[in-house]
């Protein structure tokens, strides 16, 4: 069942690749009947098709840019760093923006779009501090 289940994963992915790209809803259902119809697999139309509409409602609902920062006013999105992430992942200008405070950040961003996350917080950065101090201190410690 696993390897259903990971094929219908993979078919609604490639349709979903497809609408994003600009092609007609109808056209791509029609397509998709047609393939899983010559490949015998037709039983996999409707967990493809709850699967395709799961990937598109994940995908409205990410369509916003979401920042997390410890303070609104310290945070832009003129910052030169911001901006390369923006740039790299292709985010247009004219997404919307969400700028949430996150008490459990120190200082920082974390911005998340679509299936995209990049955390360039402070608080980060000390837990990756922490951990490489405590593997130290275990492997001195081992030494002895």
């Amino acid at each position: 069942m696993q390897g259903v289940q990971h094929n219908a994963e993979a078919i609604a992915r490639a349709a979903f690749r497809r609408l994003r790209a600009g092609e007609g809803v109808e056209t791509v259902v029609e397509q998709l009947r047609r393939y899983l119809t010559r490949k015998h697999q037709l039983r996999l139309l409707p967990s493809v098709l709850r699967r395709l509409l799961s990937l598109a409602r994940t995908t409205m609902v990410r369509s916003r840019l979401e920042v997390s920062v410890a303070k609104k006013e310290a945070f832009t999105l003129e910052d030169p760093k911001v901006q390369n992430v923006l740039n790299q992942w292709g985010v247009p200008s004219s997404a919307p923006v969400e700028v949430k405070e996150d008490a459990t950040l120190v200082g920082g961003w974390k911005l998340v779009w679509q299936d995209r996350m990049v955390d360039a917080s402070t608080r980060r950065s000390l837990l990756a501090l922490y951990q490489a101090l405590r593997t130290a201190a275990r492997t001195g410690q081992e030494k002895q």
